[in-house]
């Protein structure tokens, strides 16, 4: 079940490569500031109108994630020169506006490497945690990759603090990390993940397919960090960290409802169902709001080479009330929706917006105030 989405297809050629967050393959599109300066005054977006579009990229704006305190939206971006395959690192302001923060890896000697860094979280102390994944020019998959943990200052490379891929103690191989988050100051939650390519024929455009296995807990004041596979997460599909940093939110593939668990006893109930409304996915809570994606372009299946997987290309953002349960659908004129960050104050939610009117889709960064 993939986090990002995938063509669906079932390729008769496979391959399992080393490592490589779903972006890493984006295609080689510029990427221009949200908003120049002389376009438009630095302080604002282009719009107040909702939902307000953040940025206006030829490449794809992903992972969106805000700092705890609301102050800024970090998120991935394609790089423009001088290696516009690359990937960095950027914050914009809560409202939208000129992005005030970029994070590439620095060039020099590795200007013939393609390196990209994300999906990103920033933690209650104001460190960062992001995917670093760097790999020859050419190369379908990463040579190196990490997860990494620092500020997110442009000459801060940050500490290594998991080495990619590796085994799990489960037996799984994570090859990456999606839904990176931060319990506590000092433990890590991310969805281990395996990365496969296929090919729908010979010479065919590789489609690349990325397996959530299970949550994980990353205790980064051990040394070496120790890593714990989180029990009954098996075909997790989204993964957000509970505020009192005892406890987890969770959804799993192909199913309508969102899970909570507690640490410490395992104990699991059920949060929301969504019911027919369709497979609910990209859980966050604040508070006594919920957004989840739900629905939309998603199946689940098994696949006769990869096995059980759920296929993701957007669905709908909604709002939950935890309080009584009341659901609110948010639409999107555009088309679909992946990945909310709902605010910390609950009040809006930052998108990966996929505008399906025109082909190809592209994919940028709104943002929806929530009623």
């Amino acid at each position: 079940m993939p986090h990002r989405p995938t063509c669906g297809k079932t390729g008769v050629h496979l391959f399992r490569l080393a490592v490589v967050p779903a972006l890493f393959l984006a295609g080689g599109c510029s990427h221009q500031d949200p908003f120049p300066s002389g376009e438009v005054p630095d302080s604002g977006p282009r719009t107040t109108t909702p939902p307000i579009q953040l940025t206006y990229s030829i490449g794809e704006d992903l992972d969106p994630a805000w700092r705890p305190d609301g102050s800024g939206l970090v998120y991935s971006f394609l790089r423009e020169t001088p290696s516009p395959t690359d990937r960095c690192l950027g914050e914009l302001p809560p409202g939208g506006g000129t992005r005030r923060l970029e994070k590439c890896v620095l060039s020099g000697p590795d200007i013939d490497s393609t390196d990209a860094l994300g999906p990103v979280a920033v933690g209650p102390d104001g460190r960062a945690v992001w995917v670093d994944a760097r790999a020859l020019r050419g190369r379908t998959a990463p040579d190196v990759a990490a997860i990494r943990v620092g500020s997110l200052a442009a000459g801060d490379s940050g500490t290594p603090v998991r080495t990619l891929p590796y085994p799990a103690p489960s037996g799984t191989l994570h090859a990456t990390a999606t839904d990176l988050g931060w319990l506590t100051p000092d433990l890590l939650t991310y969805i281990g993940a395996d990365v496969f390519y296929t090919r729908p024929c010979m010479g065919c455009k590789l489609d690349t397919v990325v397996i959530s296995r299970e949550a994980v807990l990353l205790d980064i004041a051990s040394a070496p960090p120790l890593l714990q596979v989180i029990p009954n997460t098996a075909q997790v599909s989204s993964l957000f960290p509970a505020a009192d940093g005892l406890s987890i939110y969770y959804t799993r593939a192909g199913d309508t409802r969102v899970f909570q668990q507690v640490l410490a006893s395992g104990a699991e109930t059920v949060v929301h169902d969504f019911g027919s409304a369709g497979i609910a996915r990209d859980v966050n809570v604040r508070g006594s709001v919920l957004t989840a994606v739900v629905g939309g372009k998603v199946s689940y299946g098994t696949d006769p080479l990869l096995g059980p997987r759920q296929v993701d290309s957007g669905g709908v953002l909604y709002r939950v009330d935890l309080t009584d349960g009341a659901e609110t659908p948010i639409p999107f004129a555009l088309g679909v929706v992946r990945h909310p960050a709902l605010a910390p104050d609950g009040g809006a939610a930052v998108v990966e917006g996929i505008d399906t009117l025109r082909p190809p889709p592209r994919i940028d960064l709104w943002l929806f105030r929530l009623p």
